[in-house]
């Protein structure tokens, strides 16, 4: 039986490389991500069954420090759905995740 993974932000730089990675690897992939019309905060808030062998999550609001900066709503975006993406992997009983944060640090303020 192929092992199963979970790949939030699939069309980003390191999701889709892990897509591609599991694929060639036999693994069974659902690939979730705002461009292409799926949004990981709707998927954590209603998917109540299924448990993957391999939860990457990669999807963020992109910006960098200067969006952190800048746009404290993006920010605040990142954190609903971290907040969200745990809250599931706890419930729903995942077998393992795979945390990717922000590439800039968060404020302390």
């Amino acid at each position: 039986m192929s092992k199963t993974a979970l790949v939030t932000g699939s069309a980003g730089f390191i999701g889709r490389h892990m897509v591609n990675e599991l694929a060639e690897r036999d693994w069974t992939v659902t690939a979730i991500d705002e461009i292409n019309g799926a949004d990981a905060r709707d998927f954590f808030r209603a998917e109540d069954f299924l448990v993957f062998d391999l939860v990457v999550h990669c999807a963020y609001h992109v910006g960098g420090r200067a969006a952190i900066d800048g746009e404290p709503r993006l920010l605040a975006k990142n954190l609903e759905l971290d907040t969200l993406m745990f809250d599931w992997a706890v419930r729903t009983g995942q077998r393992r995740v795979v945390y990717y944060s922000s590439s800039a640090a968060y404020p302390v303020d």
